[in-house]
């Protein structure tokens, strides 16, 4: 079946909205760098490879880092360049979307009440994260969206892409 001359262009403008490739994300949040990368094959990083597992991680007073897995390990790190955005991040393995990543920051806390609050990943192993302060609970399988609570926009994806190191092993990388 041939497309009518008159229905490609308007055809292939629907096509590049509905991809996910360019897409730039309003966020109410402020703009912070992101730079972490992580081996997959090393402990806690390992347990995002089976899908619907998440980590979190956040900068402390000290500058060092520390977080906890969805399946309730927590773990420290001492590499003191990483970025993690403004409020830490939250990075995973949603079954429908692959390896993904999100600021941890709620963005309801911040647009109404200019409060940085942290949402704190559930380590029930089903993919959310619930704000401690507003309560509004986020879907991180399905891009980070709320879906209980007063927030009506979901947490700031970061973008995601595996790398091969030289020895071999894989390392997901996450950037703004």
């Amino acid at each position: 079946m041939k497309i009518l001359p008159t229905l490609r262009k308007p055809l292939a403008a629907l096509l590049l909205l509905c991809s996910c490739e360019g897409v730039v994300f309003d966020s109410s949040l402020p703009d912070f760098p992101v730079n972490f990368s992580c081996s997959l094959v090393q402990a806690p990083y390992v347990v995002i490879t089976t899908p619907n597992q998440y980590f979190s991680i956040q900068r402390n007073t000290n500058g060092s880092c520390s977080g906890i897995t969805s399946t309730g390990e927590s773990f420290s790190a001492s590499k003191y360049d990483y970025r993690l955005g403004y409020g830490g991040l939250i990075v995973g393995n949603s079954p429908f979307n692959g390896y993904c990543a999100f600021d941890a920051a709620c963005p309801y806390d911040y647009k109404n009440e200019r409060k940085k609050v942290s949402v704190e990943l559930q380590t029930d192993g089903i993919g959310k994260a619930i704000c401690p302060e507003c309560g509004t609970e986020y879907d991180l399988n399905n891009g980070g969206i709320p879906v209980k609570g007063d927030s009506d926009e979901r947490l700031r994806p970061y973008q995601t892409h595996l790398s091969t190191s030289i020895g071999g092993n894989e390392e997901l990388i996450v950037t703004n």
